[in-house]
């Protein structure tokens, strides 16, 4: 028996097929389709926002749809994932300095988006891209994000830690010094 939609969903729906919707309630309906894991649905909403010229015109309003449709984006399983990955971090480019941003939340969208690349490719310089964008985040205090980047940053230098110890031992060497300072810096992380 196929599941019925919710009514956030059509809703949704709705909009997308042309009826009106302020920012304020776009935002709402993502927040809730976020929650029933409706991605897909949530950054067309999303996009649709963030195209508004009132939305364009006003900095707080489009930084906050930018970060949201960035998550939505990345999560959404039914994009193929390097469209989904080059999309969210494209809305961050285009909104952020990632390079100078303190946003802790931009930061650690930037380090997830990273880490699903890593996931998705098996290069070790995006898991070292993600742990970056983490540890800057970290750097900002766990108040602010409850811990969440502090974490993941440490969960990335423990992962890097133990992909450079693997190789080591597969070549017959010791453990790189490389090691031992990320397995610290993770510790101290937390």
């Amino acid at each position: 028996m196929p599941r019925s939609e919710s009514e956030t969903a059509g809703r949704a729906r709705s909009i997308l097929a042309g009826a009106g919707a302020t920012s304020e309630q776009l935002q709402t309906l993502a927040r809730r389709l976020q929650a029933e894991r409706a991605f897909g649905l949530a950054w067309r909403l999303l996009e649709r926002g963030y195209q508004d010229p009132a939305v364009r015109g006003d900095p707080s309003l489009r930084a906050a749809f930018a970060r949201r449709l960035a998550l939505c984006t990345y999560k959404d399983p039914d994009l193929p994932a390097d469209k989904a990955l080059d999309t969210a971090l494209a809305v961050l480019r285009e909104n952020f300095d990632l390079a100078a941003t303190v946003d802790q939340e931009v930061l650690g969208l930037t380090g997830a988006i990273w880490k699903r690349r890593f996931e998705v490719s098996a290069q070790k310089r995006d898991l070292e891209r993600s742990g970056a964008y983490y540890l800057r985040g970290s750097e900002q205090g766990a108040v602010g994000d409850e811990g969440y980047t502090g974490i993941n940053a440490a969960f990335v230098l423990d992962l890097l830690a133990e992909l450079e110890d693997a190789d080591a031992r597969a070549a017959g060497q010791q453990t790189p010094a490389v090691v031992t300072e990320r397995r610290r810096r993770a510790l101290i992380t937390l």
